[in-house]
Formats: C-alpha cells, structure tokens, sequence
C-alpha cells in the first residue's frame, strides 16, 4: 500500500508541475502580448461569428483584433460624444 501511495504521490506532483507549466509560461512566452478575456452575449456572438465566415478569418480572435484596428483607424467614437 506505501508504494502505491508514493506513485499515486508522485503522479500528482507531475500533474500539478504540468498545471503550473500550462498556466505560467504561456502568459510570459510573448512579453509583447496581453491575453483579454470577454464575455459576449449570443446575439453579439452570432454577428462576430457571421462576420468571420464571411470575411474567411482563421479565428475569432483574429476577426476581433481586424474589428479593433478597424474601429481604432477610423476613429469611431461611442454613440453620444
């Protein structure tokens, strides 16, 4: 039962380094980047999805940071300023 224990222990531990690994180093692999995390509601969702079929984006990613550059480059302004 003691070896058990001491695999079952060390299968743990290898998991829990794989975690850390997972969650720590990819955030610092690309100083230059931030990760944004957004929730979106469904309407919203489907138009973006919509947008990037039509427009043959890799990903959704790809299609919101198109969106942002555009919007940016063409100084839009929020409805009321």
């Amino acid at each position: 039962m003691g070896t058990f224990l001491t695999r079952l222990d060390s299968h743990a531990l290898m998991y829990c380094q794989y975690i850390l690994y997972v969650i720590h180093f990819p955030a610092m692999a690309d100083e230059e980047k931030q990760a944004v995390h957004l929730l979106i509601e469904k309407p919203l969702l489907k138009r973006l999805d919509d947008f990037r079929f039509k427009g043959r984006f890799e990903s959704r990613t790809d299609t919101i940071k198109w969106l942002l550059k555009a919007a940016l480059d063409a100084k839009l302004a929020p409805k009321g300023e």
